[in-house]
């Protein structure tokens, strides 16, 4: 009887405790993806960018199906991580690629 209750407290706690590292990982991993993303737009590296971007609007779209409260709180506790990453993402697809760093024929 104690063996079973063992096993079963065993294998809930940590599918319950785990919805509350979740949103947070999420966040970790979208800020990873953000910066990432960012570091290939500023080096101009197309084909890494399209891949990076793919990854980011997976993972985004994960963290939108999470509760609002969920998403809130994540974000709440790496929000300067958060803001910084987007900020830096959003300057680097705004910036115009250098003439140097182009790949087609010179003018």
């Amino acid at each position: 009887m104690y063996r079973v209750l063992l096993v079963s407290c065993g294998t809930i706690l940590p599918l319950l405790s785990g919805g509350c590292g979740g949103a947070e990982s999420q966040v970790g991993a979208l800020i990873k993806a953000m910066n990432d993303l960012a570091d290939a737009l500023e080096r101009n590296d197309g084909p890494r960018a399209k891949e990076l971007e793919e990854r980011y609007q997976a993972l985004r779209q994960q963290f939108d199906t999470l509760p609002l409260g969920d998403q809130e709180g994540a974000v709440k506790t790496r929000f300067t991580e958060w803001k910084n990453a987007l900020i830096r993402l959003e300057a680097a697809r705004h910036r115009k690629p250098s003439p140097s760093a182009s790949t087609g024929p010179a003018r």
